[in-house]
């Protein structure tokens, strides 16, 4: 901000999204004088330091997923209500805007949606840019929706609702 602006009123926000909004003014990530590679990693550090409360799910899986250019990164989350059940399964794609982010960056807010819901989570990952041109987050994001749509009926802990 210029010295003739003024700073938001931030008294309307509740205490967590006040603090999360300070965190980031400290530690900006989208800092234009760094390269993707290390806004990247900025990226990842600020949202592990979010610090979700850890809470228990029932087993963490990583996999691959076939795609269009090459496997794609899962992680699936099974809540504690046991995969015998037909479960409500949710696929997650991490923000960043298809230039930042991680599974590992937001394993503990899918951990709390997997407890929270119920319902298995799948974060998936996807090729980012700006290496990977557009349509190339989006043909990854459709391939692992796909997968998980295929799989429901076949795979006992993909058993969707």
């Amino acid at each position: 901000m210029t010295n003739n602006q003024t700073r938001p009123d931030r008294s309307i926000l509740d205490p967590q999204t006040r603090a999360v909004v300070e965190m980031l003014e400290k530690d900006p990530f989208l800092d234009l004088s760094m390269t993707p590679a290390e806004m990247r990693l900025t990226f990842d550090r600020f949202y592990e330091r979010i610090g979700y409360p850890d809470l228990p799910v029932a087993h963490v899986e990583d996999l691959e997923v076939p795609g269009k250019a090459g496997p794609i990164a899962v992680r699936l989350y099974y809540p504690l209500d046991g995969p015998e059940e037909k479960l409500p399964a949710c696929v997650f794609y991490h923000g960043g805007g298809m230039m930042m982010g991680s599974i590992g960056a937001y394993d503990g807010l899918c951990r709390r949606l997997c407890a929270k819901s119920g319902a298995i989570v799948i974060s998936s990952s996807y090729r980012l840019a700006p290496e990977n041109k557009f349509p190339a987050a989006a043909e990854d994001a459709i391939a692992v929706f796909e997968w998980v749509y295929e799989n429901a009926g076949r795979d006992a802990a993909l058993q969707m609702r």
